[in-house]
């Protein structure tokens, strides 16, 4: 029986990687986007998370953002950046809703970047990625109760990104009038738990891909990336869009249109229709873009390089957006395919992998940021 539980649970831990839409609950969890600002077409963007503790025992969750622009954000992954539910720990903004959130419980923020981190960051906050530690109440810096640090604990969260707008509606008094009513338009945007993120280590899982995108004179596309790597290593990598055909686009040279990027530490970037802007693609529609990871700069002796992606569909008339979430391209393996041939967990550590070299398992990896 021990076997078999040991069995069953290795599989678990192998499948987490590939199943994002199953897996969602970590004790660190990336939120791929999140925005306070106006956007084209008289839009006006908002961000609402909810955060729901899954563990057995009462959570403390700290939020920290990783703002828009390809800048190296090392400084603010710090306390005094931090939104956390004690005082005492030193966060820089206070929420008392994030302490003791009870097994089973759910907390609600509305628009934490503008009650939060616009006022001392500035605009480049406006728009960018938030890293949430979950951990268990009381245990970030009681080290008499909790010698080892704090004990990770899981949550789930996810992202409501809406926009502001006014609809007309029938008036319920009168059959021959309308009345104005504000409301809003949203998408959801799950957040990613660290082991679900695309892995340079990995090179099964370090690309990921966004299906249905496309640009007319109704809809245009959005993407972004978060190098969700950890502090110390920049990654590189190239975007590809695909013809709903599955060939290349092809320049006048007939070279592959492609676009590489270099992603400092803990950076976050989003393309405004990309497909028009970057690549000149008008009119298109059924599009694949693909996102791998080609390589990585790094000071840390054992370096973790990961990122994720995701993608934003929004009718031009109306700004109702739609999430494009992103998918590993190798599908759900129960035998786990990134174990070693043995079936046992590697010794070796992320520091000894690189792009396209084949792996251990992956239940060797480790979480790329430690709770500040």
């Amino acid at each position: 029986m021990k076997n078999l539980v040991a069995c069953f649970s290795l599989v678990v831990v192998c499948l987490a990687g590939v199943a994002q839409a199953s897996f969602m609950a970590a004790d660190l969890v990336y939120v791929p986007a999140a925005v306070n600002d106006d956007g084209v077409e008289g839009s006006v963007w908002l961000t609402e998370l909810t955060i729901t503790n899954v563990d057995d025992a009462a959570v403390d969750v700290a939020l920290y953002i990783f703002p828009g622009a390809l800048l190296d954000n090392n400084e603010y992954l710090a306390r005094e950046y931090g939104i956390g539910g004690r005082a005492e720990e030193g966060y820089g903004f206070i929420d008392e809703s994030l302490a003791d959130i009870p097994p089973g419980g759910t907390v609600v923020l509305n628009d934490p970047i503008g009650a939060h981190w616009l006022e001392c960051i500035g605009t480049r906050a406006s728009l960018g990625a938030i890293a949430v530690f979950a951990y268990e109440a009381g245990s970030l810096d009681d080290l008499t109760t909790f010698p080892d640090g704090p004990v990770p604990r899981n949550v789930i969260v996810t992202a409501r990104i809406y926009n502001t707008t006014t609809i007309v509606l029938p008036d319920p008094d009168d059959e021959d009038a309308t009345i104005e009513q504000e409301a809003t338009y949203a998408q959801i945007i799950p957040g990613v738990p660290w082991y679900n993120l695309a892995d340079g280590g990995f090179p099964d899982i370090s690309s990921e891909i966004l299906i249905g995108a496309g640009e007319d004179d109704t809809f245009r596309f959005n993407m972004g990336m978060v190098n969700t790597s950890d502090p110390q290593t920049s990654i590189t990598l190239v975007i590809e869009p695909i013809q709903a055909n599955g060939e290349q686009f092809i320049d006048e040279n007939e070279v592959p249109i492609v676009r590489f990027v270099t992603m400092p530490p803990l950076s976050f970037v989003q393309y405004n229709r990309i497909l028009s802007n970057t690549f000149g693609l008008e009119d298109v529609s059924g599009i694949s873009v693909q996102v791998s990871m080609v390589g990585w700069t790094t000071t840390s002796p054992n370096p973790v390089p990961t990122f994720t992606i995701y993608g934003s569909m929004i009718d031009d008339r109306s700004n109702d957006p739609y999430t494009l979430l992103p998918s590993f391209t190798v599908p759900y393996d129960i035998e786990c395919v990134w174990s070693s041939d043995d079936g046992s967990a590697s010794a070796k550590t992320a520091g000894d992998w690189t792009v396209g070299e084949t792996a251990p398992s992956r239940i060797s990896r480790v979480r790329p940021l430690s709770v500040p």
